[in-house]
């Protein structure tokens, strides 16, 4: 059985809304087969996401989890050089972040939770458990067309408008 299933099999939401996990059995030996963090950080991409009603809240959590990995070690502080958001945007944008919009702050403490709690159960050393929260960062960029992603999405729309002119 491979990862997703096992990871599938072993937790279920709570409830629709609110997506916390629930553990129905040992989970302690899942790992991520070598060579598959992009294809697993898409599944927990997609997991995470589920958490997010608007894409400001897809927002939000990108920049909390660049401003945590500002401070990091080298991969995680060359991956906030690389992610194509304004520092001014991500630099303690969690204590920023406007306290008056409670459902989007659960939104993005559940994700946040979520993440972290999935990445627990992975086997792996601290090195490898940055890597894949890293990856599973750049696809959720991916997905909401955040930071370089999002001038990409820009450029392919020009580019097609351009060819149909």
């Amino acid at each position: 059985m491979g990862f997703f299933e096992k990871l599938l099999n072993t937790i279920r939401p709570t409830n629709s809304l609110n997506l916390k996990l629930e553990v129905k059995e040992d989970i302690s030996s899942l790992t991520v087969p070598k060579g598959n963090i992009k294809y697993s950080a898409q599944k927990i991409a997609n997991l995470v996401s589920n958490s997010f009603n608007s894409r400001e809240a897809a927002i939000q959590f990108v920049l909390e989890e660049l401003d945590i990995a500002q401070n990091g070690n080298t991969r995680e502080r060359m991956f906030v050089i690389n992610s194509g958001v304004n520092h001014n945007l991500y630099n303690d944008s969690i204590a920023n972040f406007n306290q008056k919009n409670n459902v989007q702050l659960e939104e993005v403490d559940d994700a946040c939770k979520q993440l972290s709690d999935l990445l627990d159960i992975l086997k792996g050393s601290k090195s490898f458990k940055i890597q894949f929260r890293l990856a599973t960062v750049d696809q959720i960029m991916r997905k909401y067309n955040i930071g370089k992603y999002e001038l990409m999405e820009s450029h392919e729309n020009t580019t097609a408008a351009t060819k149909d002119a």
